[in-house]
């Protein structure tokens, strides 16, 4: 995969034909692994031969780069050198016996490069964008000296690792996080209740209904109470939001969710009632 890009890139960029450098053989490397692993063999040992594909193929790039077939502009052979680098950069890595040793010299690999790009445009501004690990200031899991922590000791202050930034400078509550968890939450809820039928809608349902009440298998039930879930929950989390409320100081949004909410009212009495008899202790 990174291999592949790498040529592409090169021919892309330099215009060269794929006879100048020849083609990677990608058959000899899949064709050692079941395809249901084809995604977790990035990490995997890799035993001499494939390895050596690899070393192969830097050996023609490098020799393309010296031949009179390698690119002429100054910019475009900087560019070209660099994604032979980053094959051999691959192949570094991937010729560490063990999983783990594979992370360290991924991580320096990266800045290496994205330094190299802020050398060769002339910017010393850049925004990344990658995986957590990759770009905290603290250390990586295993002791990985990971990307971030390299750019905060090169950088200092000048580096920034930033989750989400609406460019107001405002600080935030991680409002996704908790959306993510809260609906977690409600999908299992949602699922052990399944077999749970509300009161009939409209009914008022008292304890000699409870009989008549189960079983009953309403159409839509289950998205009818996801729907309440969810609008009551984006209700109270937009409360903590700095957001605009121009009513009442309510936000749009969460004024839709009063209108949802006044729809679904059948749904709310319902499920009142069945919490209140689920958990009579509690309107005691």
């Amino acid at each position: 995969q990174y291999v592949g890009r790498v040529l592409h890139r090169l021919r892309a960029e330099t215009g060269a034909a794929a006879q100048a450098f020849g083609t990677f053989p990608v058959e000899r490397i899949a064709g050692k692994v079941a395809p249901a692993k084809q995604f977790d063999f990035l990490w995997q040992p890799m035993d001499g031969d494939t390895l050596d594909v690899y070393w192969q193929l830097l050996r023609r790039l490098r020799g393309w780069l010296a031949s009179k077939t390698g690119p002429k502009d100054p910019k475009r052979r900087a560019f070209a050198e660099r994604l032979v680098r980053v094959v051999e950069q691959f192949t570094l890595a991937m010729a560490q016996s063990e999983e783990g040793s594979k992370h360290q010299p991924r991580d320096f690999h990266m800045f290496e490069n994205l330094t190299w790009f802020r050398q060769h445009y002339g910017n010393p501004r850049a925004v990344l964008w990658a995986h957590n690990e990759h770009v905290w200031r603290r250390e990586g899991n295993g002791g990985v000296d990971v990307l971030g922590r390299q750019l905060g000791k090169a950088l200092g202050e000048d580096y920034f690792a930033i989750g989400v930034d609406f460019g107001d400078g405002l600080s935030r509550h991680p409002t996704q996080l908790y959306e993510v968890l809260f609906l977690a939450l409600l999908g299992l809820l949602l699922y052990l209740g399944q077999g749970r039928s509300l009161p009939p809608m409209g009914s008022d349902y008292v304890g000699s209904d409870a009989k008549a009440a189960e079983g009953a298998n309403q159409t839509g039930e289950q998205f009818r109470r996801f729907m309440v879930g969810y609008l009551s929950f984006r209700l109270l989390i937009d409360a903590i939001k700095p957001d605009f409320h121009p009513l009442l100081g309510l936000s749009a949004i969460q004024l839709a969710c009063i209108l949802g909410l006044a729809y679904y009212w059948r749904t709310l009495r319902a499920l009142s009632q069945t919490i209140r008899r689920s958990v009579p202790f509690v309107f005691k």
